[in-house]
């Protein structure tokens, strides 16, 4: 599990587009072009600012938010197990 900053307020919105993206590149026949997320949601309440990405590595994360301007990209952080 993985958390990325983002602007507050846009939390649902970002969640919202990264389900969608990953959607329809899961019907793409092309294997290299598959997110390898699990699911992201928003803890808007609790954690402004922060979405949470399920992901087996940080680079599926990345890939995942390529084009968002929304979010910082360059900071993913892995959650403390």
């Amino acid at each position: 599990m993985y958390w990325v900053s983002c602007k507050q307020g846009k939390e649902e919105e970002l969640v919202m587009s990264i389900l969608n993206k990953t959607a329809f590149y899961e019907h793409s026949h092309n294997e290299k072009y598959k997110m390898q997320i699990g699911t992201a949601m928003a803890l808007k309440k609790k954690y402004p600012g922060k979405i949470f990405i399920e992901a087996l590595n940080e680079k599926a994360v990345k890939d995942s938010l390529q084009g968002f301007i929304d979010c910082n990209v360059a900071r993913v952080n892995a959650m403390d197990t």
